[in-house]
């Protein structure tokens, strides 16, 4: 998922997160941007309203960063492996409650294309 938003990855988080007590998602390999990147890049205020779910895993995520090895060296920068041992996913479970709330992002939403055709 490298170069996809905050709300794609928290819409990712929650719904295995929400899905068998997220246990399925420790037999998730993820590749895209880096959590711990995300976490230390983005003020909190805007992360508890765009990846909260990425703000309460990141701690508990084994992310492993890919060598930059491109030619355009600011490309893929930020590039990482992220698994998800079971053990932390109970920890997370407990920790976040049940049920867990779905994400709703502000009309404007720059990382999040919407169907301009859809009214709420």
């Amino acid at each position: 998922m490298p170069h996809c938003g905050r709300p794609l990855y928290n819409n990712f988080l929650w719904k295995n997160l929400s899905t068998s007590g997220g246990q399925g998602l420790n037999k998730v390999v993820l590749i895209g941007n880096s959590f711990s990147q995300i976490v230390e890049r983005t003020p909190k205020s805007l992360l508890r309203e765009t990846g909260n779910y990425i703000l309460k895993i990141q701690p508990f995520v084994k992310e492993t960063s890919l060598p930059d090895s491109f030619i355009l060296t600011d490309v893929f920068n930020d590039l990482a492996v992220h698994s998800f041992p079971l053990a932390a996913i109970q920890t997370i479970r407990s920790d976040i409650g049940s049920p867990l709330q779905k994400p709703e992002y502000h009309r404007n939403e720059e990382e999040f294309i919407r169907n301009k055709n859809v009214t709420n």
